[in-house]
């Protein structure tokens, strides 16, 4: 699986950004709804008990169902949208994955 990096461009983060004349700090890297809160459950259920530092990079690895799909077009053009829920994670502070074959990661993501 290839990962993309979802960080927006200057022009982007403008255009996301709700205040007319935004500083570098106040724009937004990502893309709204990007962005998880795991409540304290959700991380005993992960077998987190101490808490990383802030700024230090995880794996994570989901399984999603496809919640809502939308699309719709107008005068501008095209536009669509996917909701995604999460249904099984994992989080691993471990930032380099383990060797997998195509079967094992396969046999992961279909069911």
């Amino acid at each position: 699986m290839q990962l993309v990096s979802m960080q927006m461009t200057e022009q982007e983060a403008k255009e996301e950004s709700c205040i007319a004349s935004p500083s570098e700090s106040d724009l937004p890297r990502y893309p709204y709804g990007l962005c998880l809160d795991l409540d304290d459950e959700t991380l005993q259920k992960l077998g987190i008990t101490d808490m990383p530092a802030v700024g230090s990079t995880m794996k994570l690895m989901a399984i999603v169902r496809v919640t809502r799909i939308s699309q719709y077009e107008n005068q501008e053009g095209k536009d669509g949208s996917l909701g995604l829920q999460i249904t099984d994670m994992g989080l691993d502070s471990d930032a380099a994955p383990a060797a997998r074959s195509d079967a094992q990661i396969a046999s992961t993501l279909y069911r």
